[in-house]
């Protein structure tokens, strides 16, 4: 999983979570809801981590998700940082994602 994060991955998280809804993130963006959702998955996917619990109704951040959702820009976009912070065994503290983010 050494492929570099999509920068549209992650602006579709970002809208996303500041949205709080994938459909307006979509409106936002101006790309269908299931374009939101595929990048959504597909980030998720390359950090090995839930970023997003969805329902039909709400979205709820996950600790992992909280953590690169509080990142700074610079470390978002950087290939690996998002991925350090986020990935291992075990789903990481958001303390933890975010302290392995900045390093």
């Amino acid at each position: 999983m050494d492929e570099p994060l999509e920068t549209s991955e992650l602006l579709a998280f970002s809208k996303a979570v500041d949205a709080r809804s994938l459909s307006r993130a979509a409106a936002e963006l101006g790309v269908p809801r299931a374009t939101i959702s595929r990048r959504l998955a597909r980030l998720e996917e390359r950090l090995g981590v839930r970023l997003i619990r969805r329902t039909t109704r709400s979205l709820a951040l996950t600790d992992a998700g909280e953590a690169l959702h509080r990142t700074p820009a610079s470390c978002s976009t950087r290939s690996t940082t998002p991925r350090r912070a986020c990935a291992g065994p075990t789903t990481p503290s958001a303390a933890t994602c975010a302290s392995r983010c900045r390093r």
